[in-house]
């Protein structure tokens, strides 16, 4: 199959680029044609690209531009999917072209159908009372045809897919993001002995609004309270986004947690440090988005704590990697109570990690689209007979 991978920002440095690269790296492997499409930026000095077997073409993010539609023609996909998610304007307007062509197409939700994503906007963006409602109506001019009119709209969790269901989705595919071949590597290293305390690690981008950063801490001033502080540590790694940092610490001393540790950016010899030491990755998020640094846990190992908007507590049921929690400090709280009266279970959480892991190893996540892909265009014939015989991925 011909297939066309498009995303503004593929060469660019950050999660949601990697996995687009990591996607169309695997499909290529299989002997797939496969053009990457993205936007050239001047600030893209460190761009990454795919390996050389994936062509990578450039489009003008100019709505309207011809740029994108001359490249369908002269590749002439058999498929193309949006893999960086609807409210990106420049995709919107690829998408129409690519329907212009009759070719079809599929959406990555990545997270943005999520309904908090209408009244906070990411990262460092400042908040606007009118964004809420000009969110909506961009969502209703062109997010809402996008998602309707495609193939199919990839999802990587249940949860994501009931949403994207509810928002006009045709038909979903459910297929988690991958986990690299390196971390996969790394996750049958021994099991960690569960001797207090215990050490629970966030790391990330510390925003508060998106990964319930202040509900962790407050669960932390509930194990405080309960004379519990010795036998827990927790340890928020990240750069801080907006004021979160200073929001956490302020919160953190009025509850007077005192086992709580902001060693801010890790990278290289201090991240692995960080999972030596690690028991148990926290994913408290309020909405979706497959993290990629939860991913990079679970490559080492590292049973996780998630909610179901998160989009892993769907994964963390099946597999037995964990344990889903509520979005409230009381259900946090209680789930680590239970996690240091019966240390026995960590073990078991492992083995259910080291299951999904190999499960959920890119090339997996590769096969079963390329295996959807086909099922959309009637290609099913031109499969390897490798790609027929992975593992269901559905949730």
């Amino acid at each position: 199959m011909r297939i066309l991978h498009a995303y503004p920002e593929f060469i660019s440095k950050g999660g949601r680029p990697h996995d687009c690269r990591q996607i169309v790296n695997h499909i290529a492997r299989r002997g797939h044609a496969v053009c990457a499409v993205a936007v050239e930026r001047p600030e893209d000095h460190g761009r990454i690209l795919p390996d050389d077997s994936v062509t990578v073409r450039f489009a003008s993010p100019v709505i309207g531009s011809t740029s994108f539609t001359r490249i369908l023609k002269e590749f002439q996909p058999d498929f193309v999917h949006f893999t960086g998610g609807p409210r990106i304007p420049v995709q919107n307007g690829w998408a129409f072209q690519t329907r212009r062509q009759e070719i079809p197409y599929a959406v990555s939700a990545c997270g943005n159908l999520s309904e908090p994503t209408y009244y906070h906007r990411w990262g460092n963006k400042t908040n606007r009372f009118y964004h809420p409602l000009l969110k909506r109506l961009f969502f209703r001019a062109f997010d809402y045809p996008m998602i309707r009119k495609a193939a199919f709209v990839h999802a990587t969790s249940d949860n994501e897919s009931r949403i994207a269901t509810r928002y006009g989705a045709q038909s979903t595919c459910i297929v988690p993001f991958g986990i690299d071949d390196a971390w996969v590597r790394k996750t049958h290293r021994p099991i960690k002995p569960t001797s207090l305390p215990l050490t629970f690690t966030y790391l990330g981008r510390l925003s508060i609004i998106h990964k319930g950063l202040d509900t962790i801490v407050d669960a932390f001033g509930i194990l405080q309270q309960k004379g519990l502080a010795d036998k827990v540590r927790l340890v928020f790694a990240g750069t801080s986004e907006n004021t979160s940092l200073e929001h956490l610490q302020r919160r953190a001393a009025h509850l007077q947690v005192s086992n709580i540790e902001f060693p801010g950016g890790v990278w290289s010899d201090a991240k692995d440090e960080l999972w030596n030491s690690t028991h148990y990755f926290l994913h408290m998020c309020r909405f979706n988005g497959f993290a990629l640094a939860t991913r990079e846990a679970l490559g080492q190992g590292i049973p996780i704590i998630a909610t179901i908007e998160s989009d892993f507590g769907d994964w963390v049921n099946k597999y037995g990697m964990g344990s889903v929690a509520e979005h409230s400090a009381e259900s946090l709280a209680d789930t680590i109570i239970s996690f240091i009266e019966d240390p026995g279970q960590y073990a078991k959480m492992v083995e259910g990690v080291r299951s999904y892991v190999a499960d959920t190893a890119w090339q997996n996540v590769a096969d079963q689209l390329i295996a959807t892909y086909a099922a959309t265009t009637g290609n099913d014939d031109d499969l390897p007979r490798s790609e027929g015989q992975h593992l269901s991925l559905s949730a």
